[in-house]
């Protein structure tokens, strides 16, 4: 599913997703606030598909001091991060699906409905290799929808299709129990779900995943060994 979306993202520019996310009320990153007592101790950040950078402007905006890395697999939108981020973070042109930044995270940040992207196999597989790839005390954010309103149609309870002048995205929202399962399977620790409203109303929700370190998961064992 992500690999059918790419092309989604190459028409759809800048400036359209700017008008989305004023219509869903994050163009301010409502959530960012909520987050920054989370990333006090940290020292790296990636942000993990950061489309024109309005996670990124937020962390700053918000008084993070720590290296940011915008990780984006649009090569038009990592062009847009490298005109207007550049001073910001380090721009990592690559597909999380393939490649991740070589050094260890203290966080991960999968803001904006980011994970919807992929099919329930891929959710499961791409968290996996996020705690990996994390510090041993890291954390992974993962942000979804509660509700889809103005951008998207429900084929059924958990598909959602958006259609519109510049191409077609489909998308598969999992439930807050799907989520977690998929984090407790990979190795992580469920530490906080943080519920919130954007400046429209619309109501949105933030997982927070620690990383409970286990050298067994570590070499790609399954670990049974974790709380949810």
């Amino acid at each position: 599913m992500n690999d059918a979306n790419i092309d989604f993202y190459r028409r759809i520019g800048a400036d359209k997703l700017r008008q989305i996310a004023a219509l869903q009320g994050l163009e301010s990153a409502p959530e960012i606030p909520l987050l920054m007592p989370y990333l006090e101790n940290s020292s790296l950040v990636v942000e993990i598909g950061a489309g024109y950078g309005r996670i990124v402007k937020a962390l700053r905006d918000n008084g993070y001091q720590g290296k940011i890395i915008a990780q984006e697999r649009c090569p038009e939108l990592s062009q847009v991060l490298r005109e207007s981020c550049q001073d910001k973070a380090e721009i990592f042109e690559a597909d999380i699906k393939r490649e991740l930044y070589p050094r260890k995270p203290d966080v991960f940040l999968w803001m904006w409905s980011g994970i919807l992207e992929f099919t329930p196999q891929e959710q499961q597989e791409v968290l996996i290799q996020l705690y990996k790839h994390l510090q041993p005390n890291g954390i992974l954010v993962v942000e979804i929808p509660r509700e889809i309103r103005y951008v998207g149609k429900p084929v059924d309870e958990r598909k959602i299709v958006v259609e519109a002048d510049w191409g077609r995205l489909e998308a598969y929202l999992p439930s807050e129990e799907e989520l977690i399962d998929y984090a407790r399977k990979a190795g992580f620790a469920h530490k906080e779900t943080i519920h919130y409203q954007t400046t429209t109303g619309l109501k949105r929700s933030m997982y927070i995943f620690g990383k409970s370190f286990c050298p067994e998961q570590e070499k790609g064992h399954k670990s049974e060994n974790v709380v949810a």
